[in-house]
């Protein structure tokens, strides 16, 4: 029979191992009916072991015994991790997110089984498959409808544990299909637009392969004139954002942006929000794209900020990610509680 002492000493290692902590553990691994008065008895801690296999991928008997250390792994994967981060970062701190994320997607190919075509779009293609749709310009729910027509998950996960450094996206790529994790905690579908063209990029590209997950820590948001300063950005960086640029506003250029993007004086806010409105239909970008695109050209994110907020009043894009994958969860061989795991891992 289970004892405190095994309980915690169980609960001690997962968080040295991996940063889960007792009340992640509670809320977020176990599943929503679980009550802790459980693990008193023989059945409910072995449910307990059971379900945090599934979840982190912890041989269940390594954690029959936690008095050695936890092997942290991917059931039967050899993988390769390739970290797109601040140099200043080293790979361990972000290495508790990565088995996070890269779990989130092992138990999404089971949830989701159809196969993935390996495809290479380009920029251009899918940008012309959206607009072909009648959609205005490419808005966050259009390229997520697209990404799951294709057999693209892109799964919000932006809940982890407390002290937990954690990344911007990543692309996990796993038994020859590829799941993206969006991370940022942010509402904003502007933002998690771009992170997505972003991502989209390193997968069409080829920067990332099956058995490879690609994290990136930071992304950030580009111009569309794609600066030639490319710093300490790695390459395949500045590749992912010129094609998110070219999907999101159809501008493959690197440094000839529409003149109607930029203006020769200084915007007020509302003047901001006007003009994203008035350029957008016409130039069939996101209105929210135009906004942040302003903050890149004149170095005034706080107007460009505010604009935003008033064009996004009424969205969240963390819900609108949650609503997509809802609506293609398949009608049969769904396990309920892995379903369970992955929308409580975007659940504040």
């Amino acid at each position: 029979m289970p004892n405190n002492q095994s309980l915690r000493l169980l609960q001690q290692k997962l968080k040295e191992k991996l940063g889960i902590t007792p009340q992640f553990l509670k809320e977020k691994i176990l599943p929503d009916w679980w009550n802790n008065n459980l693990y008193k008895n023989p059945a409910g801690y072995s449910q307990a072991l059971a379900y945090i296999t599934r979840y982190t991928g912890i041989p269940y008997d390594n954690l029959l015994e936690p008095e050695y250390d936890l092997v942290a792994r991917i059931p039967g994967d050899q993988v390769t991790v390739r970290f797109k981060k601040n140099s200043n970062l080293t790979d361990a701190e972000l290495n508790h997110a990565r088995f996070l994320v890269e779990n989130v997607a092992r138990v999404t190919n089971l949830i989701f089984k159809k196969p993935y075509q390996n495809t290479r779009f380009q920029a251009k293609d899918i940008r012309q498959a959206i607009l072909g749709t009648g959609e205005k310009w490419v808005s966050f729910s259009a390229l997520l409808n697209w990404c799951w027509q294709n057999n693209i998950p892109v799964i919000p996960a932006t809940v982890f544990p407390r002290g937990v450094r954690k990344m911007t996206a990543s692309v996990i790529y796993r038994d020859a299909k590829p799941v993206i994790v969006l991370s940022k905690d942010t509402k904003s579908s502007a933002s998690q637009l771009f992170y997505l063209a972003h991502e989209l990029g390193h997968l069409f590209l080829g920067h990332v392969h099956d058995g490879q997950s690609l994290i990136d820590e930071k992304v950030e948001l580009a111009d569309v004139q794609i600066s030639q300063q490319v710093g300490d950005r790695n390459a395949e960086e500045i590749e992912a954002d010129r094609f998110a640029v070219e999907l999101l506003t159809g501008n493959a250029k690197n440094g000839n942006a529409e003149k109607e993007f930029l203006s020769d004086r200084n915007l007020t806010v509302q003047e901001l929000v006007d003009q994203a409105y008035k350029l957008a239909p016409k130039m069939k970008i996101d209105p929210g794209v135009i906004a942040m695109n302003y903050a890149y050209h004149k170095d005034f994110f706080l107007i460009s900020s505010a604009a935003l907020k008033i064009i996004e009043q009424n969205t969240d894009a963390i819900e609108i990610m949650r609503s997509c994958l809802q609506r293609n969860i398949p009608d049969e061989g769904v396990i309920e509680e892995d379903v369970g795991f992955i929308l409580r891992l975007s659940q504040g």
